[in-house]
This record gives C-alpha cells, sequence and structure tokens, in this order.
C-alpha cells in the first residue's frame, strides 16, 4: 500500500514506514498530540526511484564516508536535488494527491519515507495544501 494513516501505523510497521512513521503511530495510539496525518511508504519510495531511474545516481550520490560531515552534507544536498527534480510516476501522484485532498487543513502532517537512503532523516511535509506540488 502507497499511503498509510498514522492512525493505522503501530512498531511492527517498521519496515513499511521508516522508524519515525513507526514512532508517530505509536504516539497517536497512545492519543498524544500528533496531527492527523500519512506516511509514504518505503516500498513506493523504492519504486519510485526504479521506475524513474534514479536509484544508481542517488545511492552513488550517497556513498559516501559517514564520518566526514561535509562529505555528508553535500551528499544529502544531492539526494535531495535529485529526488525533488525527478518527475513523480503518474500512478503513485494519483494514489498521493487524492490523499493530499483529504488532509488539507491546517496541522496536518505528512511524511515521505527514505528509508532506502539509510540516511535517517525523513521529509517531512505539513500544513499540506492541494495545490502545493513539486
Amino acid at each position: 500500500m502507497t499511503v498509510l494513516w498514522l492512525d493505522d501505523v503501530r512498531k511492527e510497521d517498521i519496515d513499511a514506514v521508516g522508524g519515525k512513521g513507526a514512532s508517530l503511530g505509536e504516539l497517536k495510539a497512545a492519543n498524544l498530540p500528533v496531527p492527523p496525518g500519512f506516511v509514504v511508504g518505503a516500498e513506493s519510495y523504492r519504486s519510485f526511484i526504479e521506475e524513474t531511474g534514479i536509484d544508481t545516481e542517488l545511492f552513488d550520490a550517497v556513498d559516501v564516508d559517514p564520518e566526514d560531515s561535509a562529505a555528508l552534507a553535500d551528499a544529502e544536498s544531492r539526494a535531495r536535488d535529485l529526488i525533488l527534480s525527478t518527475e513523480m510516476p503518474a500512478e503513485l501522484s494519483e494514489e498521493i494527491d487524492p490523499t493530499q485532498q483529504m488532509v488539507k487543513f491546517a496541522g496536518c502532517a505528512a511524511m515521505v519515507g527514505r528509508e532506502a537512503l539509510r540516511s535517517g532523516s525523513d521529509m517531512w511535509y505539513l500544513n499540506l495544501d492541494s495545490t502545493d506540488h513539486n
């Protein structure tokens, strides 16, 4: 499934949604103040980078020494630029866009999982508006 609602996510879903998504699902289940939101699953992310052909370039960009903070910053920038400049396949976009319509109100959070990067820093979009598209 491409889109997983935080209400439905638990720690057992970590492989599908990443650590932050699973943690938010657990916080929501504990009735803590987590805004309504959804996660775009890791499998969809993997499909995106493979279908668009950016997987090799992306993994090459992030293949740096983890102890070199300058190289890490450069890798993050290159990876982000590559991902954001790549057009999303229509099928994936069609599945995500209706979800964005449903969470258009202020205070909603959505996460795009990047577990394949093993970067530990997911992309977050807050206060989604359906007119905001990259």
